[in-house]
């Protein structure tokens, strides 16, 4: 979908009077996700930036920023606006995020534990070879947060209004095998994936990948750790300490049973399970389960001892 972009076409789909009353609300809600990723991250990369639409924020926080955009136009407009806050240390890319494993400034952040990489307002879904984009998003080997739609028939019909809105008025919606595909014949090119598709992708490169709601359309899919460790706390606030030991023992043994699935033995299980929990990163920088199994264990234990 570049093309739109760097024709003019696409500057419509950023103007808040072509919002309707659920694009406000997702973006709204979208916007407090990643001043909340601000806050705990020390790096900040955003993938379909624009001109810049968070290094304001970044920066006010005395954040890394890399801003990553495959349309030329807007990284000019980005480097136009904010001239007095590049630096080494906040910069803006023109690249594609099929080869985002490939920019030294990205590879330079492998050893930071807290990067992540953010795909805000569904910049995830305008990517030209989704499969490679995966696979590049994976040999990053960081944290990643991706925005996007939720694909039921409301939000499928709550982005075609938008879209019309906008300047795309003979927008159509295909439900295909693994997005809802929305295209329009002056160059909209826009997907919102499919839990289980884009699940499975990213377990093909060895990435297990939560999913959360927000706002009334609004979905997003993380491998963050914190995030779902955050999220596991919440679901846990309501319940009884006797109720909350229940829900991690069976967490624990669902988590078990895909650790064995993916060839741990039972002394290999054992073994993980000593481990401490400020330990997990260290120990095993890369495997999502093995940090679930020991998070699971570390709450239990806390809330035991309570």
């Amino acid at each position: 979908m570049n093309n739109i972009y760097e024709s003019g076409l696409g500057d419509e789909l950023i103007k808040p009077e072509n919002y309707n009353d659920e694009i406000k609300l997702y973006l709204s809600e979208e916007a407090k996700l990643i001043y909340d990723l601000i806050n705990i991250y020390d790096s900040i990369v955003e993938v379909g930036c624009m001109h810049g639409r968070f290094l304001k924020n970044a920066v006010g926080k005395s954040k890394n920023y890399i801003g990553i955009d495959s349309s030329r136009t807007y990284i000019e407009k980005g480097n136009s606006l904010f001239s007095d806050l590049l630096s080494e240390k906040v910069q803006l890319i023109n690249a594609n995020c099929e080869e985002i494993h490939t920019i030294y400034q990205i590879k330079a952040l492998k050893n930071n534990v807290k990067t992540i990489l953010i795909f805000p307002f569904n910049s995830f879904g305008n990517i030209n070879n989704i499969t490679e984009a995966i696979k590049s998003i994976s040999e990053c080997n960081l944290s990643f947060c991706i925005f996007t739609y939720q694909c039921n028939l409301n939000a499928t019909n709550i982005r075609l209004e938008y879209y019309r809105k906008s300047g795309f008025k003979n927008a159509v919606a295909y439900d295909s095998y693994n997005s809802i595909h929305i295209k329009d014949e002056l160059g909209l090119n826009s997907h919102a994936y499919k839990d289980a598709w884009l699940t499975h992708e990213f377990a093909k490169h060895n990435v297990n990948i939560y999913k959360k709601s927000f706002g009334a359309i609004g979905t997003y899919f993380t491998n963050s750790n914190i995030l779902i460790m955050d999220d596991l706390i919440t679901q846990l606030q309501s319940l009884t300490n006797d109720e909350k030991i229940e829900f991690l023992e069976k967490e624990i043994n669902k988590t078990i049973e895909l650790l064995e699935t993916h060839g741990f033995s039972k002394h290999e299980i054992d073994n993980i399970e000593q481990i401490a929990y400020s330990d997990v990163k260290r120990v095993f920088p890369e495997n999502e389960l093995v940090r679930k199994l020991i998070e699971y264990k570390f709450l239990k234990k806390l809330i035991t001892s309570i």
